[in-house]
């Protein structure tokens, strides 16, 4: 899932550190008494009844740029999810990624649900996936079976000749130290990744190789049939896929790196366990009367205690979210409002102090423990943005309100379409990296370091996942208006936003293309899908700033 240059949060569900990225704005910030329990077929067995929520209410999302799911938390008895698709949904219920499942309505990735749901107060994370489980199959219907089936993989074998690795004597501890290097050339930097690794099997790399080069480079499970035992110590050295045209002739890819071991990474299929979805309903049963009533009410919108201050004038963006603690050091005041509005860029806050874009500040908070919980729990994306903004609220005496005002945002028109028609048994979705023939021409033209790839993908679908997959480019919602009809297939390559600036920084002010192939999303689309993205002025909801202080008051 390209690195738009805005702000972001990771506030999302989970057991690890979240690291927030302060270059997305989106990516990563995330009924009735059920008493049955999920029919789950596997080898014709029956597993035994699981948890389940005590309520649920369920809600088609309302429509919105972001079209990605949000929450999954467990707190103070209340679970709620937004914006997440039935593909999203059996991912998280499953613990499975959603590349392993198979089958079903065409519709799973593209139709979007809210659900808020009651537990017992202080239930426990890891019963979050189970009582999930339990509220598909009796809301939903869902019927899901285990299989073996063929699925896309990267294939992890040995080369010709003897491996270029040096044989583990067993003495170090098994693992990779990863250290970035940098090479400066004229105004276009270069990083190189290094990644030394000790006492590792083939099987252990396999496993670390998608962690390392990024989804960028590899969107699948990577298969051991190396076929070679024992450890082995080595070093890997490879660039970024967003840094291989700013690395000019010493430009290395993930797979060269591998190739350098002896050793060969290739995408193939091969057989895999899956979950395949036999059956599952459009539309849940209707939620209980008075449902709502029964649900957890939402948790307190402010901080146990805050302290923001100012950054030092060196401090670098960075930051860690865990169990409802928040460290960031270093985000400036634009972003912070950006991220607390949920607002995808700053044409769409007005009034802000001019100092805003450029004073960094430091945030260290502390969500309350919910009533009746007896320790710390994960907190919602959706809480800690709402006490973010509390936040800011009370410190900078800010006074605002939303309220439609012309912004510019893209139109998308029909020039001269160049669009197969979809295959209508493939599931609608959009995904980073190749189609089903694998061919991948970033790894011909490094300039073009994106490749966004749809299948069955009807133009009103596209138009909604642009904000987010492109929105170092588009950064509100687009309009469709190309009058096409029916759904299509197609791939899209182009530089990232990133890359084409520092292409563009080559040459003559205003000029459309770089020399070494780079191509913005807008160009691409036109050149290769027939497609036009025209910027038009329309009116959009924008946060209005009444009032607000240069600095903040004292903690």
């Amino acid at each position: 899932m390209g690195t738009p240059s805005s702000v972001s949060s990771y506030f999302c569900l989970g057991t690890k550190i979240k690291k927030i990225n302060m270059m997305r704005i989106y990516a990563l910030i995330g009924g009735i008494v059920l008493l049955g329990s999920l029919a789950f077929i596997a080898n014709g067995q029956s597993t035994p009844s699981r948890p389940a929520f005590l309520a649920a209410e369920i809600q088609p999302s309302a429509k919105t740029t972001i079209n990605y799911m949000r929450g999954g938390a467990i707190r103070g008895g209340r679970f709620q999810v937004r914006t997440a698709s039935m593909l999203d949904l059996i991912s998280f219920a499953y613990e499975t990624e959603a590349a392993k499942i198979v089958g079903g309505p065409t519709w799973l990735g593209s139709e979007r649900f809210d659900i808020v749901a009651a537990a017992p107060a202080d239930t426990a994370q890891d019963k979050a996936a189970p009582m999930l489980q339990s509220l598909l199959e009796d809301r939903f219907g869902l019927v899901i079976k285990k299989e073996s089936r063929p699925l896309a993989v990267h294939v992890l074998s040995a080369g010709k000749g003897k491996p270029k690795m040096k044989q583990s004597d067993g003495k170090a501890a098994a693992g990779c130290q990863q250290v970035d290097q940098t090479r400066t050339t004229g105004d276009i930097t270069g990083a190189f990744t290094v990644v030394n690794c000790r006492n590792m099997t083939m099987a252990a790399l396999a496993r670390d190789l998608r962690s390392m080069a990024g989804s960028a480079y590899i969107t699948n499970e990577v298969v051991d049939e190396t076929a070679l035992t024992g450890a082995w110590d080595f070093e890997l050295r490879w660039n970024p896929r967003n840094q291989l045209a700013a690395a000019g002739g010493e430009a290395r890819t993930i797979f060269k790196a591998v190739e350098d071991l002896g050793l060969k990474l290739e995408p193939q299929r091969r057989p895999m366990d899956a979950m395949v979805v036999v059956s599952i309903n459009r539309n849940p049963t209707p939620n209980a009367p008075g449902v709502t009533g029964k649900l957890p009410p939402r948790p307190p919108e402010d901080f146990e205690v805050a302290i923001l201050k100012p950054s030092p004038p060196d401090a670098t963006s960075k930051g860690i979210v865990q169990r409802g603690r928040v460290d960031v050091e270093g985000i400036p005041l634009q972003q912070l409002v950006q991220l607390a509005w949920e607002l995808s860029n700053p044409d769409m806050i007005v009034g802000l102090p001019k100092s805003a874009a450029s004073t960094t500040y430091s945030i260290t908070a502390k969500a309350p423990i919910p009533e009746g919980a007896k320790s710390e729990q994960e907190v919602d994306e959706d809480d800690l943005r709402h006490m973010l903004r509390t936040l800011l609220i009370e410190r900078f005496q800010m006074k605002a309100h939303m309220e439609d005002r012309p912004v510019e945002g893209y139109v998308l028109t029909a020039a001269n379409p160049k669009l197969p028609k979809a295959d209508p048994a493939d599931r609608s979705e959009c995904k980073e990296g190749p189609g089903k023939d694998g061919k991948d021409p970033r790894n011909s033209n490094p300039a073009l370091n994106r490749l966004m790839t749809c299948f069955n993908m009807t133009m009103a679908q596209f138009a909604e996942q642009l904000p987010l997959r492109v929105n170092g480019y588009v950064r509100t919602a687009v309009v469709n208006e190309t009058k096409l009809e029916g759904a299509y297939d197609f791939t899209v390559a182009f530089s990232g936003v990133n890359v084409w600036r520092a292409s563009l920084a080559a040459v003559q002010p205003g000029a459309q293309a770089d020399p070494n192939g780079a191509l913005s999303f807008p160009d691409a689309v036109a050149k290769q899908l027939g497609l036009k993205l025209q910027l038009e002025k329309r009116m959009m909801p924008v946060l209005v700033i009444d009032q607000m202080q240069d600095r903040p008051v004292e903690n």
